[in-house]
């Protein structure tokens, strides 16, 4: 919210990368098992990023109380 220009910076260039890495892991799958996904690799990075930057979030939220990884089991059976 009020972080200095330079953090923001750095978070943004981290989820960048994150979902690069995501792209490529599910890219990898498909040449490797010869099966592609029902939807572009990038949308389900996208996801995979939106669902790590909530669950970092809740953990920030919550004070660092609340593990972030807590419940995930659960979770990602929405997912």
């Amino acid at each position: 919210m009020f972080e200095e220009p330079l953090l923001q910076a750095r978070v943004a260039q981290f989820f960048d990368r994150l979902e690069m890495q995501f792209v490529n892991i599910l890219q990898m799958r498909k040449l490797r098992e010869g099966r592609g996904f029902n939807v572009d690799e990038r949308i389900i990075a996208g996801h995979l990023v939106t669902l790590c930057e909530g669950q970092f979030m809740r953990y920030v939220r919550t004070n660092f109380r609340l593990g972030a990884n807590q419940s995930f089991e659960q979770q990602w059976c929405f997912s």
